[in-house]
């Protein structure tokens, strides 16, 4: 048998070779990644067509997050898919996501020119982040279009009341409510203002005749359960609110209205709830801080109820009359945090003073003493009979809170 020379290269044996074949395909099978499934054109189209249909439908229902998802899914598919486009626009704009509301409703206005709902949802993102001439711009071009266009007529109520002015706000919801009887958001927004302008039973009027048009519309169950709320028609209110966040379950209005009117009946505990429910709803909306920083300021709690206060300041698209009112609210809330720490300090002064007295009590640390001397006794514990008296009024005052 021939010797192997020292420069022949080792054969393996041909059970070996197959071992490691079938290794490296094994390894191969688990770290590749698998082939993406290839879909054809029609298969494509219907896939997408079928992320769409699912995502204007959870819209519709009020589940605004899984609309997002859906449509930006049928999106990546069809680029080109209008409605996809813009339902996932106003689903950005209900989550005041305004960036990106904006980007994708004007893809819209490209795609159909003529579809008059895009300028109005544009316009009213422009309002949400404060900016009423780009707003106008948008309200005006689809009147441009039809003159007679309600929710362009809408968009200019609304408009004008960001402007502060609610006589021509009013003139343009009663025309926007003129031409087109069966659209209820005009019927709503001019019920907001009569409601704010305590034509309380106007407002009533017009909330239920938003809801006689439309019975599935959520935001007329939410403006009239404030405004029976307000009137202290607690079970009404409560209904009512219930209803509203039940046809829109992913709207944290219902959640805050409900807590601002259970702090104003006084059920705090209730009222953080439904502020904690709404702020997981809304994590971008400044209400529910608001309302929990008031809760945490009538029970004491200032340092949390500033650092809440701090967080909305935060947030985008504030309009200068919110953030005007925050800063106020901030302001009010510091100078009763240095009033109650001062009541702190003056108390712990008249607890020490009263320990070392031989009374042992906090009237007689306090009351005047008869006799030589008493004043200075009394200045040596640091007090002046002014001060005494402050102290009386601030620990009677703190003893009640």
């Amino acid at each position: 048998m021939p010797m192997r020379s020292a420069a022949s290269p080792r054969r393996w044996p041909r059970s070996c070779a197959t071992t490691w074949v079938s290794l490296a395909t094994l390894l191969a099978a688990i770290l590749l990644p698998a082939p993406a499934t290839a879909y054809t054109a029609q298969e494509a189209r219907k896939l997408a067509g079928e992320y769409k249909n699912d995502g204007v439908r959870a819209y519709q229902d009020g589940r605004v997050g899984e609309a997002v998802e859906k449509l930006s899914a049928a999106i990546d598919i069809n680029l080109n898919d209008f409605f996809a486009h813009f339902y996932l626009g106003l689903a950005y704009r209900d989550l005041r996501r305004y960036t990106e509301a904006h980007r994708v409703l004007e893809i819209t206005t490209h795609l159909d020119p003529r579809y008059l709902p895009s300028y109005v949802a544009l316009g009213d993102v422009a309002l949400g982040q404060g900016d009423p001439d780009e707003a106008r711009t948008w309200f005006q071009t689809a009147l441009n279009r039809q003159a007679t266009y309600s929710p362009a007529l809408d968009g200019m109520g609304r408009l004008a009341e960001a402007r502060g002015d609610e006589d021509a706000a009013i003139i343009s919801y009663r025309r926007a409510i003129d031409a087109n009887r069966g659209y209820p958001d005009p019927y709503v927004h001019l019920g907001a203002l009569y409601h704010r302008q305590e034509r309380v039973d106007d407002a009533i009027a017009l909330f239920q005749e938003a809801i006689h048009f439309q019975p599935g519309f959520a935001k007329g169950y939410l403006y009239l359960g404030i405004a029976y709320g307000r009137l202290g028609l607690r079970t009404q209110a409560a209904s009512l609110l219930a209803k509203s966040a039940e046809l829109k379950p992913e709207d944290p209005e219902p959640h805050i209205a409900m807590g601002d009117l259970l702090a104003a009946w006084e059920d705090r505990i209730q009222a953080r709830k439904q502020y904690e429910t709404a702020l997981l709803l809304g994590p971008q909306r400044f209400e529910p801080r608001r309302g929990l920083a008031e809760l945490a300021r009538r029970e004491g709690r200032y340092q949390e109820a500033d650092d809440l206060l701090d967080q909305a300041l935060t947030l985008p698209g504030l309009s200068d009359a919110t953030r005007t009112d925050l800063l106020a609210l901030q302001t009010t809330l510091r100078r009763e945090a240095r009033r109650a720490e001062t009541a702190r300090h003056r108390l712990a002064l008249a607890r020490a003073a009263a320990d070392a007295d031989d009374g042992g009590s906090l009237e007689t640390a306090t009351a005047p003493v008869a006799g030589p001397g008493s004043e200075e006794s009394a200045r040596e514990l640091g007090w002046s009979w002014l001060e005494t008296a402050r102290l009386r009024h601030d620990a009677g005052d703190l003893a009640g809170a």
